[in-house]
């Protein structure tokens, strides 16, 4: 995503610039705090592996015993003064992690898409292939998001 203008905090100035620019488009508004929620959890777990601190660290336990003599695969901890994640087993914190990127592309919020590629002529803008904006003839493919009837452009 190109916005043109620096802003302060990479996750949290994106969104704040995305709310600023798109008032009208809730979905796009929320979508992108989301993201840029999920991307700091990311971020803030990288740097609790980086930088342990006392109050920001990864707790990771390897396979364990119960009293009962039943096996407790191994979990993880994330503790952040802004971001805690509660012990689970890393399978499921990976799953975690993995379903909420996939699931940003299934519910097909986001998605890359061929700009002016005529498929048939129903699928050609107005002015066809040729019509493409100059800046767009070196680009073959976009980012963009369904905003309903309409992909808004993220490049």
């Amino acid at each position: 995503m190109f916005y043109g203008s620096k802003f302060k905090g990479w996750f949290e100035g994106l969104a704040e610039e995305v709310s600023r620019k798109h008032k009208g488009d809730s979905q796009y508004i929320g979508l992108t705090s989301d993201v840029a929620n999920f991307c700091k959890s990311i971020r803030k777990t990288r740097n609790c592996v980086e930088h342990t601190k006392p109050d920001e660290r990864v707790e990771v336990f390897d396979f364990s015993l119960t009293p009962n003599n039943e096996v407790v695969p191994p979990t993880i901890a994330v503790y952040h003064p802004q971001f805690t994640q509660p012990r689970m087993p890393v399978s499921a914190y990976t799953s975690q992690v993995t379903e909420h990127i996939a699931n940003l592309r299934d519910s097909d919020c986001i998605h890359v898409f061929k700009k002016y590629q005529c498929i048939g002529e129903a699928s050609c803008p107005s002015g066809g292939a040729a019509g493409k904006p100059t800046w767009h003839k070196l680009v073959k493919y976009s980012y963009g998001i369904d905003g309903g009837n309409q992909i808004i452009p993220l490049s």
